[in-house]
């Protein structure tokens, strides 16, 4: 588990190349499919919203309340697919650090100590 495994060093840092095909992947392929299918379910989202409003018959207040619903769902949903590669780094990073816990109690392939389960609860 030393620093040349690979294992506690980031994904930008143990392939360059990788993480720069995978961002490039990701913001050139992945986004503008994202963003069609956002566009769709928006307007899909638009329709059963008028739909819903002449069904109900409600007023102004309803109508508004349901338009202002949608579009956070929206924002909420571009906000995710814009996110999604730092979401993928803070969970690597996240997982990064358990492992770099992990090794300062495994030092050449042995423990390094007791099992201590107060400190590790």
């Amino acid at each position: 588990m030393g620093n040349n495994s690979g294992l506690l060093s980031s994904l930008a840092g143990w392939n360059g190349t990788m993480y720069n095909y995978a961002s490039g992947i990701s913001d050139s392929v992945v986004k503008p499919i994202a963003y069609t299918l956002l566009a769709l379910f928006f307007l899909l989202e638009l329709w059963n919203l008028s739909q819903r409003l002449a069904t109900m018959g409600g007023g102004q207040t309803v109508g508004v309340q349901q338009l202002c619903l949608s579009m956070l769902k929206m924002v909420l949903c571009k906000w995710a697919v814009d996110s999604a590669m730092p979401l993928v780094n803070c969970i690597f990073s996240v997982f990064q650090s358990v492992t770099t816990g992990m090794a300062s109690y495994v030092g050449n392939g042995k423990v390094s100590g007791g099992l201590d389960s107060a400190a590790l609860v």
